[in-house]
């Protein structure tokens, strides 16, 4: 794009429209004859290659719903072919990889006129604190920390040329996740399409805490802008296409 960065970072909490962000500003650049990269990059994906990894080692990281343990997991298999989808993670232990994943996946981006659009889910734990759910860290305050302590590869940020940050009501992420389906691995892998959740997995990332990482892009000159999806699909496109055309000014300043 320019020596400002060629990576668009769509940010947010889970099930506020980050996909849907995603694949507007594709069809976008390809009616403006942008360049920009097919390949999805997102921390979904990540985190579903560490957990196909956890698999391969007896599965003690996450569980699914037909697994006999819900909470407390033995491990497991899908000899039977049991569904891999959907699923979630019994510790921190498959997030902290996913991190490492994909921010280092980020970091091998090479600094072309071509632009790659991330995804990336955070936000502090809200579930009841006498839970083992409440231990999940998806946090940004957790990221912030992590690339001061250098736990994470810190040099994808000379590659970020802006931040999209979404927001959205809690009602309006449990009906966004009420619409949801569960894809098929290979739409999965496209990055079409995100599956459906369980409520204390929204809580993962109940609150929105993306004040505790937005100094590290400010103190880089990194341009944020906020977006609230309401759930009105005209009004976010409408909104997504005025960040487009600021996004295109400002490569050109």
């Amino acid at each position: 794009m320019n020596d400002k960065g060629n990576i668009i970072l769509i940010t947010g909490r889970n099930a506020v429209g980050k996909t849907t962000a995603s694949k507007h500003l594709r069809d976008k650049c390809v009616q403006s004859d942008l360049f920009c990269e097919d390949k999805t990059i997102s921390d979904a994906l990540s985190l579903l290659k560490t957990m196909q990894g956890d698999d391969e080692q007896g599965g003690f990281h996450h569980t699914h719903n037909w697994c006999e343990s819900k909470e407390y997991n033995r491990g497991h298999s899908h000899r039977l072919r049991q569904p891999v989808l959907p699923f979630t993670v019994l510790d921190n232990t498959l997030p902290d990889a996913m991190l490492l994943d994909f921010f280092t996946e980020l970091s091998e981006i090479p600094q072309t006129n071509i632009i790659y659009i991330a995804e990336w889910a955070a936000g502090s734990n809200t579930n009841p604190k006498d839970t083992s759910a409440s231990e999940i860290d998806y946090s940004y305050e957790k990221v912030r920390g992590m690339l001061e302590e250098e736990k994470l590869p810190v040099d994808w940020l000379t590659k970020v040329h802006s931040v999209i940050h979404l927001t959205a009501s809690d009602e309006n992420r449990c009906l966004f996740n009420e619409q949801r389906y569960v894809p098929c691995l290979e739409e999965m892998l496209d990055g079409t399409t995100s599956w459906p959740i369980q409520r204390k997995i929204l809580q993962f990332y109940g609150y929105d805490d993306f004040s505790e990482i937005e100094d590290v892009f400010r103190d880089r000159n990194i341009p944020i802008f906020e977006i609230a999806n309401d759930g009105s699909s005209a009004l976010f496109e409408k909104k997504l296409d005025s960040v487009f055309r600021r996004l295109f000014t400002l490569s050109h300043v």
